[in-house]
Order: structure tokens, then sequence, then C-alpha cells
């Protein structure tokens, strides 16, 4: 039997793993449009958890526009206001790290004036969804068991 790392999750929050996960497989597969579709669209849900807001904002502060600065901001703000709700052991440490290079990568870009989707090349060695040593967000199929809990709990 497949292992379900979410099977103690209600359907409205393997709902919202599910909304991730596709946003991220659309990073990954280059289309920029829907990722942007459903990391909006998930930031229009209350209800979800607030690393999957995070990972919302981590991936909208890849657009090279004026917004993207403040969404590395919110992305910062929500990781580092987990530390009162989680242990020490819990606090997701990865995901402040990459949000901080995010927001330090947006300001960058919007110093140099770029225009369009930030990739790889723009944002230094670890891009939201890159796979390298340290990343904080995988493949949806990668990092399901490593980060599966922290995204159904709020």
């Amino acid at each position: 039997m497949a292992d379900n790392t979410y099977a103690d999750l209600d359907n409205e929050s393997r709902t919202y793993i599910a909304l991730h996960d596709a946003m991220m497989n659309h990073y990954f597969d280059k289309n920029y449009k829907e990722c942007v579709r459903l990391a909006e669209q998930l930031l229009t849900k209350p209800a979800a958890p607030d690393l999957i807001h995070a990972r919302c904002h981590m991936m909208l502060s890849l657009r090279k526009d004026a917004a993207a600065v403040g969404h590395a901001e919110e992305a910062v703000a929500l990781i580092e206001g987990m530390r009162v709700l989680v242990s020490k052991e819990e606090f997701p440490q990865e995901q402040l790290d990459e949000a901080r290079r995010l927001l330090q990568a947006a300001k960058d870009r919007m110093a140099k004036g770029e225009g369009g989707m930030a990739t790889a090349a723009d944002t230094g060695d670890v891009v939201v969804g890159d796979a390298g040593a340290g990343a904080a967000v995988a493949r949806p199929e990668q990092s399901a068991k490593k980060s599966g809990a922290d995204l159904g709990t709020k």
C-alpha cells in the first residue's frame, strides 16, 4: 500500500496542498502565468495555512515588478510569525532562509529595473522550487514527506 502523507488531514487542507503542489509544478514547467494565477488564488483563501501563503508570496516575489519586494517581505514576515506557533525543531528555518534570499534578490532586481519573471540565473544558486542543496521548496513529489505536515496545519 502506498504511503499517504496526508491521510490524517481534512479535505480542505488536502485541497490547499494540491493547489500549492500544482503551483510549484507550473513553476518547474516554466508555465509562469498559471503559477502566478494559482499563487494569487491561494492568497484569497484566508483559511490556507500560513506556510502556503508564504510560499505563494515567495513565488510572486519572483516576478520582476514593483510588487515583488512587498511579496518577499510578506513571505519573511509570515514565516517569522510562525516562531511563536511551533517548537524550535519544527520551525521552517530553511523556508525563512529562502524567503530572505528571495527578498534580497527582489530588491536587487528592482534596483536594476528588470521586468518579467525571475529564473534561477536571476536569483542565485537556489530558487523556490530548485531541488539543489538546501532548497526550501522542492518539486512537490520531492518535498511531500519533508514538509507535508507543515503545509497542512495553520
